[in-house]
């Protein structure tokens, strides 16, 4: 499966007293990117070369479009206007701490205008906040500042302290609490809650009594509560960070670097190296998702799940990682004697749903994310995989040789292992089938199924109703999913190669191909 280009058209929106939606994609033309309307108007022009079309689309929204030049960063409003000069930083604010993990809400809205604001970077690496017309709301002179779309304050670094500012420009919390940028995830909040870290003084020196041997070096050791958007500690810092760590193996750190780039998922994220070892935090704990949240008790071996209110609901053991997903907890542990047969050393999963109890014992080999209350977990039976619900029950009676989570009241799976595509296709959630003849499923989009096809040995792109019956036939070199009534796609003409234009739910052809690529934005929704 190939798909070279996506396009998503983003609601964008324009404030000047009152607030209008606006609508646009990118593309690309004669070298340069420019920001489109539904209906092919050009509403900003000359935004970037080739090159910079990725970091600019990463930076548009609200009617504001990215302008990058000479590796300086600006923007321009959707009457095609310069606003801000180019003066930023386009470096991505993420290489300033290579080690740190972050979390995905803030990665996706690196510079993007969010309520008429955006987190821009100085030429020297220092982060402020500017408004639509270009004045400094926060100044640049800060190491890090977090912003994400659903938050009405930002999270500010300075060294190894944070503060919270409003939109303002005002501090609501002054610089008081700790943070460690190489070790730490830059706290965000969840729920309403930020967690916030103090140090803990450290204890006085021991007299009458030799050290044999130096302390293996660790976390700082600090203590963790939590405050509320007007930064007041609604949850006490009596929580512990430093002594819940995982010390990989030189193997295992390729794992915890790929496991950055999806921290925000739950996963254990890299945070320091040390020779042969690295240490890395699982980054579930003092995240709020679903009422709950896993923090770490002085004197326990594992975690303890509490709620926004700070109670304490239930305990989890010692585990290797969790995943707090909705509010159940999919936890993963080594085993050394399941499956020995497929490689000895394995690691198994189960699951604890939000009041505490295991609704799927630690033995199995892959658990998926919750889709719309279903988990797909791999029994381990020569890799095939079945569906549990939240109460552990296995449902449909039979298994998959390969399968996708649920989503939109279907999961995409196959029967066996076979080059066959007889016995490929969905379920739905009362597990009927549906088979998919010479077809590939690529995902929905405004009720309508991407599906891709080989025809005389090429691959065609097209849409299917819910009933899998072709609405607009798999004749397209490439073709992206449907978004505010249009959809992108491919076409080869003589000489020219792949142009790309946009068709509607019918299959009408709004804009013309003639467009050398184009970008997805993320479709957002700004109140």
């Amino acid at each position: 499966m190939h798909r070279h280009f996506i396009t998503i058209f983003l609601s964008g929106f324009l404030i000047s007293g009152s607030v209008r939606a606006q609508s646009f994609a990118l593309v690309l033309e004669w070298g340069y990117w420019k920001a489109i309307d539904l209906s092919g108007k050009t509403l900003a022009d000359s935004l970037a070369t080739e090159d910079d079309g990725y970091r600019s689309y990463q930076a548009s929204g609200e009617g504001m479009f990215a302008v990058i030049r000479n590796n300086r960063i600006g923007f321009k409003n959707a009457q095609n206007q310069l606003v801000i000069p180019c003066t930023y930083s386009p470096a991505s604010v993420f290489n300033q701490y290579p080690n740190r993990p972050f979390n995905d809400a803030y990665r996706m809205r690196e510079r993007h205008f969010v309520q008429g604001q955006a987190v821009v970077v100085s030429p020297g690496g220092k982060m402020g906040v500017i408004d639509t017309r270009g004045h400094l709301v926060i100044d640049t002179v800060y190491d890090f500042i977090a912003a994400a779309d659903t938050v009405p304050v930002y999270v500010v670094q300075q060294k190894s302290r944070i503060k919270i500012v409003n939109r303002s420009g005002k501090d609501v919390l002054p610089f008081y609490y700790q943070t460690d940028p190489e070790l730490y995830p830059m706290p965000h909040f969840s729920n309403g809650l930020l967690p916030v870290m103090v140090k803990r003084p450290a204890p006085p020196p021991q007299t009458g009594r030799v050290q044999i041997q130096a302390p293996e070096p660790d976390m700082p050791d600090y203590k963790v509560g939590f405050v509320n958007y007007e930064g007041r500690l609604v949850i006490d810092t009596i929580y512990e960070l430093s002594t819940y760590i995982l010390r990989s193996t030189a193997s295992d750190r390729a794992a915890a670097m790929l496991n950055r780039s999806i921290c925000g998922t739950g996963r254990a994220a890299m945070a320091r190296e040390t020779f042969q070892e690295s240490y890395y935090l699982n980054s579930d704990y003092y995240r709020f998702e679903g009422n709950r949240c896993m923090v770490y008790k002085p004197g326990t071996s594992g975690g303890t799940i509490i709620n926004t209110a700070g109670d304490s609901l239930f305990a989890i053991g010692p585990v290797r990682s969790v995943i707090n997903d909705q509010g159940y907890f999919i936890v993963t542990e080594e085993s050394f004697s399941l499956f020995e047969s497929q490689g000895g050393n394995t690691r198994v999963n189960g699951v604890i749903n939000p009041m505490g109890k295991q609704i799927l014992e630690l033995s199995f080999r892959e658990i998926g994310r919750l889709g719309d209350g279903l988990f797909r977990v791999s029994t381990g039976e020569n890799g095939h995989f079945r569906y549990a619900d939240t109460t552990g029950r296995f449902r449909f009676g039979k298994s998959f040789a390969i399968a996708n989570d649920f989503s939109d009241g279907f999961a995409t799976v196959k029967y066996s292992y076979g080059i066959t595509d007889r016995d490929y296709g969905h379920i739905d959630l009362e597990g009927k089938f549906v088979g998919i003849d010479k077809a590939w499923i690529l995902g929905r989009s405004e009720g309508l199924i991407l599906a891709s096809t080989k025809a005389s040995g090429e691959t065609g792109y097209g849409f299917m109703n819910t009933d899998y019956s072709w609405v607009i036939k798999p004749k397209y070199a490439g073709l992206e999913p449907m978004q505010q009534n249009r959809a992108a796609f491919g076409q080869s003409i003589p000489g020219k190669g792949v142009k790309w234009g946009f068709i509607d739910h019918a299959g009408n052809e709004v804009i013309a191909p003639q467009y050398d690529r184009v970008i997805s934005f993320q479709k957002v929704e700004i109140k």
